[in-house]
């Protein structure tokens, strides 16, 4: 019998890129790590900066979410 190993799932995630979005797709992203799903953020350096001082400011929950920082162009 072939025994099949159990892999833990994961979850990307990828915010609307408009103010009001991002906050609460990381609380969304929080409750499934709390449960134990692996979850990453796609984001961008911008919201980055703010996603991941939000998170530290909630680390005591024990979350384990992964930010994955993509540079999009910008218009200066």
């Amino acid at each position: 019998m072939e025994t099949k190993a159990h892999t833990r799932l994961h979850i990307f995630f990828l915010p609307f890129m408009g103010p009001g979005h991002s906050l609460p797709l990381l609380d969304i992203a929080k409750i499934f790590a709390s449960r134990g799903v692996k979850s990453s953020i796609i984001t961008t350096p911008v919201s980055a900066a703010l996603l991941s001082k939000q998170h530290r400011t909630s680390k005591s929950l024990g979350s384990g979410i992964e930010f994955l920082v993509i540079k999009f162009p910008s218009a200066k």
